[in-house]
């Protein structure tokens, strides 16, 4: 866990999975947390296998309130992984992709456009989350190119965090509002 102007996170090195407490307000972005991640051919996973276990097992994760997913890739909206999730999160995903979410118990899902944002509340107070354009796509599969992909601005107690989701260079960064106290941005 590491502690950043009051944000504690903890990196699931896998992808974009990062557990945030956000003064109080728990999120998991992106999660993937088993071995594998793919698509299903009779009992087997075939995609890519991960290289080193979650820092926590999901019966190790707290209370998560929000779900965070930025895309349908499988190896961000892992239906495996969200299945398994404790029941009761709220869940924000990008356009055009809550139709994936169909069979996952989440407490509700918005799906956000660039430039919209919504207000989740929680036990801990409110949390804004505003989505943003990134320099990515959104398909799951080759014919599914009308979904959308989002990086997000948590904003909470004059804080705010950026989730930059999968994403290359974009121009679309000068643009973002606020001071960013902690940026959460992907590898490669």
């Amino acid at each position: 866990f590491r502690n950043v102007t009051g944000v504690q996170t903890c990196a699931l090195p896998i992808y974009a999975t990062v557990l945030v407490n956000f003064y109080g307000t728990t999120i998991l972005t992106d999660p993937v947390m088993f071995d594998r991640v793919g698509f299903k051919i009779g009992g087997v996973v075939v995609g890519r296998k991960r290289l080193v276990a979650p820092a926590l097992s999901i019966a190790e994760l707290p209370k998560i309130d929000l779900v965070l997913l930025s895309h349908a890739h499988m190896d961000h909206l892992d239906l495996p992984t969200l299945k398994a999730l404790p029941r009761g999160s709220a869940a924000i995903t990008a356009s055009r992709t809550s139709d994936l979410l169909a069979e996952i118990p989440f407490a509700s899902t918005t799906e956000l456009k660039w430039g919209e944002k919504t207000s989740l509340k929680t036990a801990a107070g409110a949390l804004e989350v505003e989505a943003f354009e990134v320099n990515h796509s959104g398909a799951r599969w080759s014919n599914d190119t009308y979904r959308g992909y989002n990086g997000y601005l948590l904003r909470k107690d004059g804080k705010q965090v950026l989730f930059g989701g999968d994403t290359a260079l974009a121009s679309t960064f000068k643009n973002l509002r606020g001071k960013t106290d902690l940026g959460i941005m992907p590898i490669g």
